[in-house]
């Protein structure tokens, strides 16, 4: 009798961390596809350096600061710069967490994993009409602790 009780109290406990780790891996998951279209389209575009889709999203006059480096560069610039993210992105993982959104605004965590480091950022986006008017990204850690 002890053998069967324990098989059950095994096969329990499997099950439950079978529903622990589906339960978790569906909060990530909708976790990431919480994001405002604009701006999840933009994470999907930095993958892969997609300059045709950033220049279908990003307003023709919108600014994009990047505060950890006190730069602010117009959607061109923008657009010129992804030579140098494809350089040093090779490898990147990217999260992401929705903190906070309004029809035309969200504020995102997002945990850049690279090869030898990451960086968590809060990256705030306006948008209107499907196209985003401003991002302000800053380093809020060198860690994605937490993400």
């Amino acid at each position: 009798m002890d053998i069967t009780r324990n098989s059950f109290f095994v096969r329990l406990a499997g099950l439950f961390l079978v529903a622990g780790i589906y339960a978790a891996s569906t909060t990530m998951s909708a976790s990431q596809s919480e994001l405002p279209d604009p701006v999840d389209t933009w994470y999907e575009a930095l993958k892969s350096a997609d300059r045709e889709t950033f220049d279908q999203i990003i307003a023709e006059a919108a600014m994009i600061e990047l505060k950890y480096l006190d730069v602010i560069q117009t959607k061109d610039e923008f657009i010129e710069s992804l030579d140098s993210w494809e350089d040093i992105a090779d490898g990147v993982s990217i999260r992401t967490r929705l903190v906070s959104a309004t029809a035309e605004s969200a504020t995102v965590e997002v945990c850049y994993r690279f090869p030898d480091n990451e960086r968590l950022n809060i990256e705030n986006f306006v948008f209107s009409d499907g196209l985003i008017r401003s991002s302000v990204q800053e380093l809020k850690a060198e860690t994605c602790d937490g993400l």
